[in-house]
């Protein structure tokens, strides 16, 4: 139970601290109409393909290049729907990890949850637990 309660409090401080570098943000879905989570009260699940906007910014989360190769950062990008705009969100056994679209294996992290870190891709955590 305490390694579960760990893990989840990990990846919320993930989520928290990626907010942080964008400045705030919400979710749109890439076929749905454009919709700001944090304003319309809509859901994100398990699974839906996202497009992580920044409300300050306007800009998206974008993995830089389209590179999926481990410590690639990820920046603010002018939103274009390509697909290395686009992540999901994947719940396992610990906690959530966002998933990038271009490559499955691979996840967005930050080193440690400092003012100003930079986020980047690593591969997964092993979702078998």
């Amino acid at each position: 139970m305490k390694a579960k309660f760990f893990g989840r409090l990990i990846s919320c401080s993930l989520v928290i601290a990626a907010s942080m570098a964008l400045g705030g943000c919400g979710a749109e879905t890439k076929d749905a109409q454009p919709q700001d989570v944090g304003t319309s009260g809509a859901g994100v699940s398990t699974g839906m393909r996202l497009q992580i906007k920044s409300m300050s910014s306007q800009k998206c989360l974008d993995v830089a290049g389209g590179y999926t190769n481990p410590d690639n950062p990820i920046v603010q990008f002018t939103c274009h729907h390509g697909l290395n705009q686009q992540f999901q969100l994947y719940d396992t056994l610990n906690g959530f990890q966002i998933q990038s679209m271009l490559n499955l294996n691979m996840c967005v992290s930050i080193k440690s949850a400092w003012w100003n870190e930079l986020v980047y891709l690593e591969p997964c955590v092993d979702t078998n637990g």
